[in-house]
């Protein structure tokens, strides 16, 4: 059973068709790719998935089953995405901004309080919530991520210290501070260079191949370097509609996605 799939997602924008008849799939800790020029329907991809966008038609599952997310509060669905340049505050730490991920619109009082927010069946840890032992063991855990995503080292540095590639992990840091089953990358490699992208590739892939972990990612990025390193699976965009799907050999030979994309990009 696929992790995530959409079928026949439709969506219109006045006269502007964003998507059309678009399925996609993927299974258990795979890691896909969606790519296509500006206007392509990438990010209204993500969008809907998200419940930020709805659909004219199609519809969305997650684990088999209808999937109606609440952007507000994806975690409650197992999903977590990063944004285009997201906007980071200076000031504060790398893993202060990292803990904020497990934020909840509503008021709340201490880390560990986050407990009462999950599913009972995503709650790992059995300390109760609120106490002291939750918080630490929650701080552990965002230090041990930022290990992970190697960036343990600039835990306690402001963030307007770090570069543009640990900008981007930890993006990611923050997204999946809360462990998800979905991770959704909306342009990781944005204002990185060829080296950068070929690390960041790296880290994404093993992010979902790591032992004990159960995510698969979706990746969305008009750098095909990055989503060729980091992707089982490639899904071409145009104009809306899939024109291609396969893997990265296969993408870089495909003829409708020379045409329309490869030979631009």
């Amino acid at each position: 059973m696929a992790r995530l799939a959409t079928e026949g997602v439709t969506v219109s924008f006045g006269a502007t068709t964003a998507l059309d008849d678009v399925a996609i799939a993927v299974a258990p800790k795979q890691v896909i790719g969606v790519i296509g020029t500006n206007g392509a329907g990438k990010t209204t991809l993500l969008d809907v998935i998200c419940g930020v966008t709805e659909a004219d038609g199609g519809r969305v599952l997650l684990d088999g089953e209808p999937l109606h997310a609440d952007p507000r509060r994806l975690d409650r669905s197992g999903i977590a995405r990063t944004q285009q340049r997201p906007e980071l505050p200076g000031d504060q730490t790398v893993v202060e901004y990292t803990l904020g991920g497990a934020d909840a619109p509503a008021p709340r009082t201490g880390i560990g309080a986050l407990w009462r927010a999950l599913p009972r069946g995503r709650r790992a840890d059995p300390i109760g919530p609120g106490s002291r032992e939750a918080d630490g063991e929650f701080n552990a855990h965002a230090v041990q991520l930022l290990r992970e995503l190697g960036l343990a080292s600039s835990a306690a540095s402001p963030i307007d210290t770090l570069s543009h590639a640990d900008r981007a992990r930890l993006a990611i840091a923050r997204a999946t501070i809360l462990p998800p089953h979905l991770l959704l990358l909306d342009e990781p490699g944005g204002g990185l260079g060829p080296e950068e992208r070929r690390e960041l590739a790296a880290l994404i892939r093993s992010y979902a191949t790591r032992p004990g972990r159960d995510c698969s990612v979706i990746v969305v990025d008009h750098h095909f370097d990055l989503i060729a390193a980091a992707c089982d699976t490639v899904v071409v965009l145009d104009a809306g509609r899939v024109i291609a799907r396969g893997t990265p050999d296969e993408i870089r030979r495909d003829e409708a996605t020379l045409a329309a994309y490869l030979g631009h990009a």
